[in-house]
Order: C-alpha cells, then sequence, then structure tokens
C-alpha cells in the first residue's frame, strides 16, 4: 500500500513530543512490511531529523506554514474564532503541494493532529484516517473547570468552543478517527454520535524500558519519580500540587527522601521547587535510568485527556505507579492491583506511605503492571489496527 503522513512537524527525536514518540515509532513498524509510506510536515525544516526519519520512509516533504508570532498568533485567533492550535499555521500555503502529491494516489492518507484537518480538502485517497490522539475540545473543558482565574476560564472555555465546533464539521469527514483514550473515544461517540470513531492502544518500546539493563533502586534510598515535558501546563500543574500539598507530609515520615522532577523546558516556577527533597533535572538523555532508581513513580495530573505513554514505560520498568485517575485514562489497568489510584490529598498521602513501608507490595504492583504492558500494548499492534484494509 501506499501511505502519506502529513504531521505538523519531522517526527524525531521522538522525547520532541508525545505526537512525535507516536509516528516516530509508527515509522519504525512500517520497515517490516511491504507499504510504502511517504511523510509530509509543515513546520520549520528539520535536517537532522529528516535524517533519521529517512531510514523508515520513502521520501520526505517539507513546507513550513507558520507565519506569525506565537503571541500575535493568540490575539487573533482569539479575535477570529479560531481556535489558537490552528491559527499558527497559514494552511492554504500547502495545497499546491498536495495537489502535487495528489497524483500519487494514495491508499491511505493519515492526518496526524488537530492543525492537519484543514488539508482534508486539499487531497484524495481511498481512506482518509484522522489521528487525533486526544479529543482538544474535552481537554480545554477539562482545563477551563480547574482555572480559578477568570481570564484563564473564559480563554479555556472560548478554546474548547472553537474546537468542538471543528470537530462536529470535520471528524465525518474521515473513513476513521481514532483516538489513543477509550474514554476520549467513548466521549466523542456520546456526544456527536459518529460511527467511524476508533479507539487504539499505544505501544512501548519495552527492550528499552527494562529495570533489569540498570541499577535497581536501594531499598534503603526512599525516592519519588514525576516525569514530563515540563512546559506542558498539566505537568506543570501536577507537579506544583505535589510539592506543596503531598510531598511535605512524606517529609515527615521520610525526611531524607528525594522527589525527581525529570523533564524538559521546567520554567522558573520549576526550578525553584529545588531544594533539599526535590531535584529538577531538565533534560535528560535516558529517562528509563532515572525512573529505575526511584521507590515509587507518581502522576498527579489534574486535568488532561488522552493516554499517558510514560504511565506505560513506568509500568514497563516493575515500578508502582500512584497515579490520579485521569492520568490512567486508557489504560486497562486494577486500581490496588497494577497501580494505585489517588483521588484526593489524604489518599495521595496514605498510598504513598503504604507502598514506601512495604516491599513486597511495591514489588507486586510494579510486576503486575509490567505483564500488562507485555500483553496488551505494542507498536506493532497499533501499526496493523491504524492501517488495516
Amino acid at each position: 500500500m501506499k501511505i502519506l503522513i502529513i504531521t505538523p512537524s519531522c517526527p524525531y527525536p521522538p522525547h520532541k513530543s508525545g505526537g512525535a514518540l507516536i509516528i516516530y515509532n509508527l515509522l519504525k513498524q512500517n520497515k517490516n512490511t511491504n507499504n510504502s509510506i511517504d511523510l509530509l510536515y509543515y513546520d520549520e525544516y528539520d535536517k537532522e531529523a529528516e535524517k533519521e526519519v529517512s531510514k523508515y520512509t520513502k521520501k520526505i516533504y517539507n513546507k513550513n506554514l507558520r507565519t506569525r508570532t506565537k503571541f500575535l498568533d493568540r490575539i487573533l485567533s482569539i479575535l477570529r474564532f479560531t481556535p489558537y492550535g490552528l491559527y499558527q499555521y497559514k494552511h492554504s500555503l500547502l495545497k499546491s503541494e498536495l495537489e502535487k502529491l495528489d497524483k500519487n494516489k494514495y491508499d491511505f492518507v493519515f492526518f496526524d493532529q488537530f492543525s492537519s484537518v484543514f488539508f482534508e480538502n486539499m487531497i484524495s485517497g481511498r481512506r482518509k484516517i484522522f489521528f487525533e490522539c486526544d479529543c482538544v475540545s474535552l481537554f480545554f473543558n477539562r482545563k477551563s473547570k480547574t482555572n480559578s482565574k477568570f481570564i484563564a476560564k473564559v480563554y479555556n472555555t472560548l478554546q474548547y468552543k472553537y474546537y468542538k465546533r471543528i470537530e462536529e464539521k470535520y471528524y465525518k469527514k474521515f473513513s476513521k478517527v481514532f483516538f489513543v483514550s477509550d474514554s476520549d473515544a467513548k466521549h466523542v461517540k456520546n456526544n456527536f454520535k459518529e460511527k467511524n470513531i476508533r479507539h487504539i492502544n499505544l505501544g512501548v518500546n519495552i527492550q528499552n524500558f527494562d529495570i533489569k539493563k540498570y541499577r535497581i533502586a536501594n531499598l534503603k534510598e526512599k525516592s519519588i519519580i514525576f516525569t514530563g515535558i515540563m512546559n506542558y501546563e498539566p505537568n506543570k500543574d501536577a507537579a506544583l500540587y505535589f510539592c506543596h500539598k503531598i510531598l511535605p507530609e512524606i517529609v515527615k515520615k521520610y525526611p531524607d527522601i528525594k522527589f525527581y522532577i525529570v523533564g524538559k523546558n521546567p520554567d522558573d516556577e520549576i526550578n525553584a521547587l529545588q531544594n533539599k527533597n526535590v531535584v529538577v533535572t531538565g533534560f535528560v538523555d535516558d529517562i528509563a535510568e532515572y525512573i529505575a532508581k526511584a521507590s515509587i513513580y507518581v502522576s498527579p495530573l489534574n486535568y488532561g485527556t488522552g493516554m499517558k505513554n510514560k504511565i506505560l514505560e513506568a509500568m514497563s520498568m516493575n515500578k508502582p505507579i500512584v497515579a490520579s485517575r485521569i492520568s490512567v485514562e486508557g489504560i486497562k489497568v486494577k486500581d490496588g492491583v497494577d497501580v494505585i489510584i489517588a483521588e484526593n490529598d489524604s489518599q495521595w498521602i496514605d498510598k504513598i506511605l503504604l507502598l514506601l513501608s512495604d516491599n513486597n507490595f511495591r514489588k507486586s504492583i510494579g510486576k503486575n503492571g509490567r505483564e500488562i504492558v507485555k500483553k496488551q500494548y505494542s507498536w506493532k499492534k497499533a501499526y496493523t489496527q491504524l492501517f488495516d484494509k
């Protein structure tokens, strides 16, 4: 089959974003098939990324559609009732390029992320797939409900309404619309009544997240870890919440415990959290090495959508996970068996203290989590489901 993937940026390195991680691993799976993939991205030209991605594609095309500053984009998006995530690209600039590519007569045209929907009418294809990943309108709806500041609440409510309007218009134009969380898929099915909505499990390169490759955490050195891109607002909010509300109570029982905040782009507010109990690393080359050394992995997200691949990565490493319910949406786990779910401050504190005091319980939760990832979450399965004839 001939496949065209249309995506915002060249998907390398995979840790660049959640979207890059997914597309890069799907491309790697294509190497084991007879399918031919072309890739078109419409952000800034990236020579080094193209060099790596070209190993798994037939041809790569690029045209930079960014035409304004981010600040101006946000102002104009509000004035013109258009979501910021879509307004930052001048989509019409790609029309002539897509008309040329249309001559290739692709079997599948794969539209990755929400900003790609405006290209739907610019190219034909036997089957058009929209990979939204997360339901964006649901994300902003949830975010608006967590904001205490009036301006932020109004802005996020407007974004929710803008995205919902476009989702209602475009979902019906695709053969299938995929989400990585079954809760997102169910939300869309219930609210939009579309029959082409699908849920797909993400994968994990389980060989890269294997505890046997690393020094196992010293049981006498208690530590907790949270990972993610730290300028992503749900991650930042989670780190601040944990440090202000939960960690002080843990420190009372374990004065020497360390909380590691691991991930690129921490801002001044996150860096200011550092003290004798809090370590902010910024970007690290091997995130698995840090997870391996931790006693517990936490994910205290208060809002968000989609499946969190970082949860699967921590599960792959036999780590006991304490998480908010939203953090494990879309992942088939049982509370108290595969992960520990905490829904308020007292639960967070009590359940972390329980895990820290019970080595056998930590091992049991970690072992069960890895078995689930091994059985249910692979990039090969994801690739097959997406491009199934």
